[in-house]
């Protein structure tokens, strides 16, 4: 070695398969790119949802359907194509007609939290069952048929479907087989709805949070609105009523007109 140069220190070997300090450009596009596309099909399905339960919410039976030629005004608020859809879907399924509007808003918000949809065939499945289902369950109960509803709480397929179980509750339980056969169809109705929906445990108790925060405001917005109502009322009633008794006052005073 000459004099004067410092030693070589030995080079340490490169660790075998070390992942590299920066992710690739390429990947970290990709991942972007992924939560977008995620974020879209979110607010479409959102978007979906809601227009769906608008439809329904405003439906009429005056409005132009497939089984009703009306040649007035929409009363339905999502136009023509929410009165086709509202009555085709309340003809069929009655109450469970908002079973698709709430699957696309449980969607919605799953894919809004950066959650994948997996086994989208299934939830489909599920979510079919789910409304076969609950038509026969609503058809069950003869308390939810409201004259609003063209076909009753469970629809055609609820009509069709429900006698069957009515007759099988009643060989098994006797009298008592309709609630018997409710309340099994109603266990299988939450758990496909459960499938379907593909909400975890967390959503559902922050859906619950949200809609118990949800009637606190409603509650206290009416009880807010009715005091000021009322104050209106009487500040309204101390205004008027004094004009209300001058008026009374002449006319009781005013000589009575002379006969001919």
């Amino acid at each position: 070695m000459a004099a004067g140069t410092a030693p070589r220190l030995p080079r340490r070997p490169a660790a075998q398969g070390a992942p590299p300090l920066m992710p690739s450009a390429g990947g970290s596009l990709r991942a972007v790119l992924g939560r977008r596309l995620a974020e879209l099909a979110a607010l479409l399905c959102a978007l979906a949802g809601a227009a769906g339960l608008v439809a329904l919410l405003s439906y009429s039976p005056h409005d132009p359907s497939f089984d009703t030629a009306g040649a007035g005004p929409v009363h339905n608020l999502a136009g023509p194509a929410g009165a086709y859809y509202a009555d085709a879907l309340l003809q069929l399924g009655g109450f469970a007609a908002a079973l698709p509007s709430l699957a696309l808003l449980a969607w919605a918000w799953r894919l809004a939290s950066h959650r994948p949809l997996s086994l989208l065939w299934l939830r489909l499945l599920a979510l079919l069952s789910s409304a076969v289902s609950g038509a026969v369950l609503f058809a069950l109960v003869p308390a939810l048929d409201l004259p609003v509803l063209p076909a009753g709480a469970g629809g055609a397929v609820g009509r069709l479907l429900a006698p069957a179980f009515l007759a099988a509750g009643a060989t098994f339980a006797g009298p008592s087989g309709r609630w018997l056969m409710a309340g099994l169809i109603g266990v299988l109705f939450l758990a496909l709805c459960g499938l379907a929906f593909g909400l975890q445990r967390d959503d559902w108790r922050a859906a619950a949070r949200l809609g118990r925060h949800t009637a606190v405001v409603t509650g206290r917005g009416l009880r807010h609105g009715g005091r000021w109502g009322r104050r209106l009322w009487d500040g309204l009633r101390r205004r008027l009523l004094p004009l209300v008794d001058d008026d009374l006052i002449r006319e009781n005073s005013s000589p009575p007109s002379p006969l001919p």
